[in-house]
Parts: structure tokens; sequence; C-alpha cells
């Protein structure tokens, strides 16, 4: 149900992004024009029966050209969603994977679940899925936000973790000195936002 919902969360960008250029605005028009023949079709079956499903089979294949035309004319160059500073100030919760080795000696790889979620007093609580179902909680506190990218960093100030958008991954650093690199670690996969 969460491909259903993140392909219907990407109609209106990609057509608002398609109807800027000549060629989206003909596969727009054609589409719409489409549906209205097919609409038709289905309604005048009854009389001709042979004669519409040959012609709505035709539609619909002109139909299927028309969605092709419509995704090809979308600069795929630059994200479909803008990722604005104000969006991402709204956000209650984004939901992340993180990859758990299951055994050394293996490359099996098990997906557990994350979030982070804001709080009432404006902290944040990331909960990680550990394995055997134990839960692990960590709070933290939003330090910047830009175009396409949140800063946190926990209440104790051991770790600093980013979530970059148009990327699709959180990344994590420990800031002590004695444990800490300094270099991020991506490992955590950004699956939804709200």
């Amino acid at each position: 149900m969460e491909y259903i919902g993140a392909i219907l969360g990407h109609v209106v960008p990609i057509i608002s992004e398609a109807s800027k250029s000549q060629f989206g605005l003909i596969s727009l028009v054609a589409l719409i024009v489409l549906t209205i023949v097919l609409l038709f079709l289905y309604l005048t079956a009854r009389t001709r029966p042979v004669l519409s499903f040959v012609l709505a089979l035709v539609v619909i294949l002109l139909m299927f050209g028309g969605v092709v035309g419509l995704v090809l004319s979308v600069d795929v160059g630059k994200p479909a969603i803008v990722y604005d500073a104000d969006m991402l100030q709204r956000l209650q919760n984004v939901s992340f994977k993180i990859p758990h080795l299951e055994d050394t000696a293996s490359t099996d790889y098990e997906l557990l679940d994350g979030t982070l979620q804001r709080q009432p007093n404006g902290t944040w609580h990331e909960r990680q899925e550990k394995p055997r179902g134990i839960e692990v909680v960590y709070e933290y506190k939003q330090t910047n936000i830009v175009a396409g990218k949140i800063d946190y960093r926990r209440l104790d100030d051991t770790v600093d973790l980013f979530v970059d958008f148009p990327q699709r991954k959180i990344c994590w650093r420990e800031r002590a000195p004695p444990r800490g690199t300094g270099e991020y670690r991506c490992p955590y996969a950004l699956v939804s936002f709200e």
C-alpha cells in the first residue's frame, strides 16, 4: 500500500513538471481526449460491440503512449519534489530501513525499521528496531534545516545525524573526539515521511 501512496504522491509533481514543456502539454491533452473517447466507446458498446472493443484497444494503447510521453517529457535531472525548508519544518515523522547483517559468516541482511518522530516538546525520538524485537530510543534536537536536508544532534552531544531527502538516505557520525572519526556513515535508507 505504501508503494501506491508513493506513486500517487508523485503524480501532481510529474504533471506540473511535464506541463512546462510542449511535448508534455501535448501528452496531457492527448490523455484527456483519449479518456473522453474511451468513455464514449463504453457508452456506445451495446450498439456496435466489436467496433467499440477494437477502438477501445487502440485508445488504451494510445493512452499508454501518452503516459510514456508524459513521463519522458519530465526533466529527470532535477527532482520532481522540491524539499524546501518550510515543508521540512512541518514534518512529524520520518521512516527508514536499517540493514542488519544476521551472521558475519553470511551476506544475508535483515532490514529493520526505524523512525524519527517529532515530540510535543520540540525534540525528536529516533526509534530503532534491533534483532529479536528489541527497540532502542534516542533523543535528538534539530540543529539545522536547509532545502532537502535536516540536521539533528543527540541531546548528549555524542552523535550527529542528517536526513538527505533528495538522495533518500540518513547518515550519522560520532562526535566525541576519542571515539569519533568525524566521517559520516550512511547505512539507512529513507522510506517515507509525513
